[in-house]
């Protein structure tokens, strides 16, 4: 099963880059390619221009022009992808054998900009569905809810797009998503947490995730005044706006007991994301912790092993 890992940040934040530093990731590592799709309206310029599409390292699709939105959702994150056909034509078809060994991750741009595009789509549509424990057939793909209204239609196709996404027999499954002020029901507390459509599943929307981390984005003045100097930082821990003090939400994909471990790999809660550097750091100490569990593991299973033989002896 994929490790899913969820970016958030405002617009602007560098998003769309880290997708880029991932796919370099994956192929330093496995030399493997990452699957891209997006529904983000603002481009896709950072990876456009990174060359990793000319290298065939990325395979980009954007889907915002196709006609059926939530089957076009359905069918990338359960790993179809369009082929082309003798004739020319270009099908969903499902992903041979032969292709996954040289496919190490997805990246789905985005969860705002996907679940935004869904909700325009239904409202757009001529049949006259009744949204009350609704249920539709979109271009042989069933839609449904159990909940009222659009909103709740496209936050449980959101969600269960992204459980979809984690059966892709990829290493990683990154999705980007904007970010959204919301109120805890029970508690009353406000707290920021990925954009949806709606704000009821904002606060949930993390725990989807193997790992939610969120995009804090400093400006300040160069000391000549000539340009403004930006600082970029991925929290792996939830941590408060420097203005508002309200809580972003964010998590790493490691047991609470070895957090202090990943603490002392990455001070602070956070990846500094620079032009050289981005979330790959992140995804090293993943590793790295990961490989120390196993050392840790091997070695208990020697002890208790040799313990058991000198018994018998």
């Amino acid at each position: 099963m994929a490790e899913t890992l969820l970016l958030y940040g405002d617009s602007g934040s560098g998003k769309t880059s880290q997708i880029v530093k991932l796919a370099e990731y994956i192929y330093e590592k496995h030399r493997k390619i990452t699957r891209v799709v997006t529904w983000d309206g603002g481009g896709s310029k950072p990876i456009e221009d990174s060359g990793l599409i000319e290298a065939g390292i990325i395979k980009l699709i954007n889907a915002l022009n196709f006609p059926y939105a939530l089957a076009v959702l359905k069918r990338f994150t359960r790993g179809e992808w369009i082929y082309k056909t003798k004739n020319g034509q270009k099908v969903f078809a499902p992903t041979p054998d032969a292709a996954w060994e040289k496919i190490g991750a997805y990246a789905f741009e985005g969860l705002s900009s996907t679940s935004d595009k869904l909700l325009d789509h239904i409202s757009e549509q001529d049949e006259k569905v009744v949204f009350q424990n609704a249920r539709y057939v979109e271009d042989g793909e069933t839609i449904g809810t159990n909940n009222e209204g659009h909103y709740g239609l496209i936050q449980k196709e959101m969600h269960k797009a992204v459980i979809a996404s984690k059966t892709l027999p990829v290493e990683y499954v990154m999705w980007t998503g904007h970010v959204s002020k919301a109120e805890d029901g029970r508690t009353r507390e406000t707290a920021y947490g990925p954009q949806l459509a709606g704000k009821k599943k904002t606060l949930v929307a993390p725990g989807w995730f193997g790992s939610c981390l969120h995009i804090q984005t400093f400006e300040e003045p160069s000391e000549d005044s000539r340009y403004v100097e930006i600082s970029r930082f991925a929290y792996y821990i939830n941590h408060p706006d420097p203005q508002t003090g309200v809580k972003y939400l964010a998590k790493a994909r490691c047991a609470a007991s070895v957090v202090p471990e990943l603490l002392e790999l990455l001070p602070g809660g956070f990846v500094e994301l620079t032009p050289e550097q981005g979330i790959e750091q992140y995804l090293k100490a993943l590793d790295q912790l990961k490989a120390s569990a196993k050392d840790k593991t091997m070695e208990w299973k020697r002890r208790i092993d040799n313990a058991e033989k000198d018994s018998a002896n």
